[in-house]
C-alpha cells in the first residue's frame, strides 16, 4: 500500500526503528522522519548516517570503523538525547579531538583497533552523556 500519497510515512513520533544495515558502505538518512527512537548499527564499511529527530542510539563495534578520515560520520547528532553505543569499550578508550565544528573520536587502546575513528559532525561532544556501552 501507499503511504501519505506515496510519499512516505514522515510521521513516526510513536514508533520506534532497529536498523542493521550490515556490511558494506551504507547510507542510512533518517532526517525526514519524526521518530521516537532509533537503533542503528552500520556495521563493517564507511556508513554515513543522518539522525532523526528523535532520540537515536549509533551502534558500533570494533572493526566497523576505518582508521583513515574516510570512515564512519553521522550527521544531525543531538548531543542532549542521542547516544553512540561503542561495544565492549569504555568511554576512557577514546580520544576526543575537535575538529571545526566536528567531534573526532578515535579508539586509543593499544592492538589491531587501534586508530579507528568515527566522526560526529557538526556537534562538539563533551563529558559523557553521549557515550554508552
Amino acid at each position: 500500500p501507499v503511504v501519505n500519497g506515496g510519499a512516505g510515512v514522515t510521521d513516526g513520533s510513536f514508533t520506534s526503528v532497529k536498523i542493521d544495515a550490515g556490511a558494506g558502505n551504507d547510507s542510512i538518512d533518517l532526517s525526514g522522519v519524526n521518530l521516537a527512537s532509533s537503533l542503528v548499527t552500520g556495521g563493517k564499511g564507511i556508513d554515513h548516517i543522518i539522525a532523526s529527530g528523535g532520540a537515536d542510539t549509533f551502534v558500533f563495534n570494533l572493526g566497523d570503523m576505518a582508521k583513515s578520515s574516510a570512515t564512519d560520520s553521522i550527521q544531525g547528532f543531538n548531543a542532549s538525547m542521542d547516544k553512540l553505543k561503542l561495544v565492549g569499550t569504555t568511554i576512557d578508550n577514546w580520544a576526543v579531538r575537535i575538529d571545526d565544528s566536528d567531534t573526532i573520536l578515535t579508539y586509543n587502546v593499544t592492538g589491531e583497533h587501534k586508530g579507528e575513528k568515527i566522526v560526529v559532525a557538526g556537534v562538539h561532544l563533551t563529558g559523557s552523556d553521549w557515550f554508552t556501552a
